[in-house]
């Protein structure tokens, strides 16, 4: 699992690595980017899902949206 970045938003931004329950290891990866001036951020998150049930499916997702702070920018691939 992996979100590669430009250089260009490291000029811009902090990033932090999101900790994960370990449910997620190699299923989803977030990244917090933090703008340097402090005003404003946003999340990227990396998410694979598994493919066989939807009872499994939701088990990830639910576990995904008790561990992520609310934000109103997320961007998901």
């Amino acid at each position: 699992m992996a979100i590669v970045t430009s250089p260009h938003l490291a000029e811009l931004y902090h990033q932090y690595v999101v900790p994960l329950p370990n449910a997620l290891h190699g299923k989803a990866l977030c990244v917090r980017f933090t703008a340097k001036d402090d005003t404003h951020n946003f999340f990227a998150l990396n998410l694979y899902l598994d493919a066989y049930t939807s009872k499994k499916r939701a088990a990830q997702l639910n576990k995904l949206v008790e561990s992520l702070e609310a934000s109103a920018h997320l961007i998901v691939g």
